[in-house]
């Protein structure tokens, strides 16, 4: 594709993940505050507490990088409050079909100690071995709340070291999981994010009370400020060459008829620019060439080309 007709190399809608302790690249198109967020992690690294969060939503909402922006908000503001960069450990795990609660539980907490171990030899020779042999040690009929005693020690000399941890399980399968992830890290100091799939919501947290799920982040289709946001920030970012080639108030009025999440955007967008490139036979550039532009026709005809093709 000729992207250079828009002064990029790649086209500017392609999903990029975002990397840990980078908060400027996360996209500010979902219904939470960002002020309130970055308030309350920083009360939790204050006060030498836990944070909780929940991030329900369904497929291509954006749940995986709302976690990535929690826990690189985590990550800066750590070392931004204690003056210790590279001192948190980051532990991911994703659904791999095991429904044990107890199993997960042990499997998060054993994870969760390989990546502390990573920061230093200290970690390695304290924190980590204590953990390993209090994990051998146990009985076979073992706990939730067994591990939970050595996760909440694990964490306190962790954090003693002036070092600290963030924990994202995604895609919990059920109650039993869910119940037995936040067990085990609830009373230990660092951060813990679950992601759902909203399918799944009521099944999982439906009975459970507000104090036992933590602060919780529903994401749904984009609203019509979030979609100019998002198509906006993404062209910008990309340094592609200004203005932004769709019309404003026309992307917003398609849109606004045929709602999309951040993931079905993003892909909606690509597959626009793509499809100009490959049905341009001109020699110009943008913005100069008109012809490189989206009216709201042009877009309105390709969510509904999209739409046939891909999804």
């Amino acid at each position: 594709m000729d992207y250079y007709r828009y002064g990029v190399n790649e086209n500017p809608y392609q999903p990029k993940a975002i990397g840990i302790g980078d908060t400027s690249r996360f996209d500010p198109v979902h219904p939470m505050d960002g002020s309130t967020l970055e308030s309350s992690l920083s009360s939790a690294i204050a006060e030498g507490g836990g944070a909780r969060y929940v991030i329900t939503g369904t497929s291509g909402s954006g749940r995986t990088a709302v976690a990535s922006y929690i826990v690189s908000l985590y990550d800066s503001l750590w070392s931004r409050t204690s003056q210790r960069s590279g001192r948190v450990a980051h532990y991911a795990r994703q659904h791999d079909g095991n429904v044990n609660g107890r199993q997960v539980a042990r499997d998060v907490l054993k994870g969760l100690a390989g990546e502390v171990k990573r920061l230093d030899a200290n970690l390695l020779e304290g924190p980590f071995k204590r953990l390993r042999d209090e994990v051998r040690e146990l009985p076979a009929d073992y706990s939730v709340q067994d591990l939970q005693s050595i996760a909440q020690d694990f964490s306190i000399e962790v954090h003693s070291l002036s070092a600290s941890f963030t924990c994202v399980v995604e895609n919990v399968p059920n109650l039993e999981v869910f119940r037995a992830v936040q067990d085990l890290l609830t009373k230990s100091k660092g951060l813990l994010v679950c992601t759902l799939v909203a399918e799944q919501r009521e099944a999982i947290l439906g009975m459970l009370k507000n104090q036992d799920i933590g602060e919780e982040i529903m994401l749904a289709n984009l609203a019509d400020d979030g979609t100019w946001l998002l198509t906006k920030g993404r062209w910008n970012r990309s340094s592609a060459a200004p203005p932004i080639p769709f019309d404003p108030d026309g992307l917003k009025n398609a849109f606004h008829d045929n709602p999309r999440t951040v993931g079905k955007l993003l892909e909606t967008l690509a597959f626009m620019i793509n499809s100009k490139l490959a049905n341009y036979s001109g020699q110009g550039i943008h913005p100069t060439d008109a012809a490189l532009r989206f009216d709201e026709r042009q877009i309105r005809e390709l969510i509904k080309l999209y739409d046939q093709v891909i999804k």
